[in-house]
C-alpha cells in the first residue's frame, strides 16, 4: 500500500506476480504520475474521485496562473509576486487606454482602472482561461468584424480584446470604482447602454457637489425620526426611501455615513439607478436653482436630497410646484416652506398629501377645527405621515383621560407630538399629569 497526499492506494500483490524490476517499475510509476493511477488496477477509489481529490478544479486554477507567470528579468526569471503585479500592471494599462477611447480624461481612467480589482481580475481570469486551455481559436467576440488570430497576441492586447468584448464600455469598471457592488453594477449597465461615459463620469461628480458634507448630524436624527413616525401606507417614493435607509443601516457606520464625506454616493446608485439616466443641464441644475430660490443654503440642500431622494426624478413646474401649493392648504407659509423641506422633504411624497386631507377629516368629526389641526402639523409635521388609525387609538387614551373635544384642541396644539404615542404610553404617570389639566 502507498500513501499519497494523504491517501491510500492498494496496489496488487507484488511477490510472486511481478519481478523485482515491474515492481520497481509499478512503484515509480504509482509515485511520480499522477495522471496514469486509474490505469492500474485495483485501487481504493474510483478513477473520478481520486482524479478529484488529486487535482485542483479549474475554477481554483483560474486567478492563480497568473502567479505561475514567469517573465524574463536581470537573471532569466522573476519572482511570482513580480510576475503577478507586472501581469496586472499590463492589464491595468489596457482597460486605462480603452476607457480613454471611450473618451475619459486621462485622470478618470486611471482612477477608475486602480479602483476596479474585481472587473480587472474577471477580465483577467477570462483571458488567462482560453490561454490555460488553448481555446482563443473558438473564442469569437461580437464585435470584431473579422477573424483574428488573437492566441498570438501579447496578453496586455489580449486582455484589451476581453474587455472590448463585455460591451459595457467601461460603464462596470467605473461603477464599481464608485463602490457599487459587481452584482448591481451588471443590473445597473443595461439601463445605461445609451449614456456616454464622459457624460456618467460628469454626472456623478454633479451629484456629489450637490451632495456637499456638512458639519452637522440632521440628517441621521431626522432620517431616524422618519423611520420611527412613519404609519401610513407608504407609496413606491417612500418605500425607496425607507429601502435605502436601511441599506444605510446595514453599513458600518449605518446612518451617520449620511452626514460623513460622500461614502454614501454608492449605495444612493445601487438603490436609484435612474439617478444616472438625468440630465444635468435639464433637470439636475434646474432642481438646484428652484430649491435655492425659495430659500435652500446651498449646504442643506443635501439634507432634501438623502432624507427624500426621490425628489431627484420629480420635475419643478409639474412636481414639487403643485405638492407645495397642497401643503399651503395646511397654513404653511412661503417663508417657512424652505424650513420644512430640510427636516421633512418627505412631505413631497403623493401618500402624505393624501393623508391630510384624512388628517382634518378624522378630527372634523371630533368638532376640531381645521385651523387648529393645522397649527398642530405646522408645529410637528410628522403628524403628516400618521395614520388616522392610530391617531383613533390616541384619542380614545385621551378619552379614558377625560379629555374629549372641548379639550383636546389645546392638547393637539400645544403638544401635537402626543398623537404619535403608542397607547400604552399614555399609561406613564408623566403624560397623565400632563393631561389632566382642563
Amino acid at each position: 500500500m502507498l500513501v499519497f497526499r494523504g491517501l491510500e492506494i492498494k496496489f496488487p500483490a507484488l511477490g510472486e506476480k511481478y519481478s523485482s524490476h515491474a515492481r520497481q517499475w509499478l512503484l515509480r510509476s504509482y509515485s511520480t504520475d499522477i495522471s496514469r493511477f486509474h490505469l492500474h488496477q485495483p485501487v481504493a477509489l474510483p478513477p473520478q474521485l481520486l482524479h478529484r481529490r488529486l487535482i485542483p478544479s479549474r475554477s481554483c486554477l483560474r486567478f492563480s496562473v497568473v502567479r505561475w507567470r514567469l517573465s524574463s528579468g536581470g537573471n532569466g526569471l522573476c519572482s511570482s509576486e513580480e510576475s503577478e503585479e507586472s501581469s496586472m500592471e499590463e492589464a491595468r494599462e489596457a482597460i486605462a487606454e480603452l476607457l480613454g477611447e471611450y473618451g475619459v480624461s486621462e485622470d478618470d481612467r486611471r482612477r477608475i482602472a486602480y479602483s476596479s480589482p474585481h472587473y480587472l481580475e474577471m477580465i483577467v481570469g477570462n483571458v488567462l482561461e482560453l490561454d490555460e486551455n488553448l481555446l482563443w481559436g473558438s473564442w469569437k467576440p461580437e464585435l470584431a468584424e473579422e477573424v483574428l488570430d488573437v492566441a498570438s497576441f501579447s496578453f496586455k492586447r489580449k486582455v484589451r480584446c476581453m474587455a472590448e468584448s463585455k460591451r459595457d464600455y467601461g460603464v462596470l469598471p467605473f461603477l464599481e470604482s464608485l463602490g457599487v457592488r459587481q452584482s448591481s453594477a451588471m443590473f445597473i449597465a443595461r439601463y445605461l447602454v445609451g449614456e456616454r461615459l464622459p457624460d456618467l463620469i460628469d454626472k456623478v461628480k454633479f451629484v456629489k457637489q450637490m451632495l456637499v458634507s456638512s458639519s452637522s448630524t440632521v440628517i441621521e436624527k431626522n432620517a431616524r425620526r422618519m423611520m420611527m413616525y412613519l404609519s401610513i401606507f407608504a407609496d413606491e417614493d417612500i418605500q425607496g426611501t425607507l429601502a435605502f435607509f436601511e441599506k444605510m443601516e446595514a453599513r458600518y457606520g449605518g446612518l451617520t455615513l449620511l452626514d460623513q464625506g460622500d461614502s454614501f454616493v454608492s449605495l444612493l446608485i445601487e438603490s436609484f439607478p435612474r439617478l444616472l439616466m438625468l440630465s444635468v443641464e435639464n433637470h439636475l441644475k434646474p432642481l438646484v436653482d428652484f430649491l435655492v430660490f425659495i430659500g435652500v443654503p446651498i449646504t442643506s440642500i443635501r439634507n432634501i436630497l438623502l432624507l427624500y431622494p426621490p425628489i431627484f426624478f420629480y420635475d419643478v413646474e409639474n412636481n414639487i410646484i403643485p405638492r407645495l401649493d397642497a401643503l399651503k392648504k395646511a397654513g404653511l407659509e412661503d417663508k417657512y416652506v424652505a424650513k420644512v423641506l430640510i427636516k421633512y422633504p418627505w412631505v413631497l411624497s403623493s401618500s402624505v398629501q393624501q393623508n391630510y386631507d384624512k388628517i382634518v377629516m378624522f378630527f372634523a368629526r371630533r368638532k376640531v377645527p381645521k385651523q387648529s389641526v393645522d397649527i398642530a402639523i405646522r408645529s410637528w409635521p410628522h403628524i403628516l405621515g400618521c395614520s388616522t388609525y392610530k391617531m383613533k387609538l390616541v384619542v380614545e387614551e385621551f378619552g379614558e383621560l377625560s379629555v374629549h373635544a372641548r379639550h383636546l384642541v389645546p392638547v393637539i396644539t400645544s403638544s401635537p407630538q402626543l398623537l404619535l404615542r403608542n397607547p400604552e404610553e399614555f399609561l406613564q404617570r408623566t403624560h397623565v399629569e400632563f393631561l389632566k389639566y382642563k
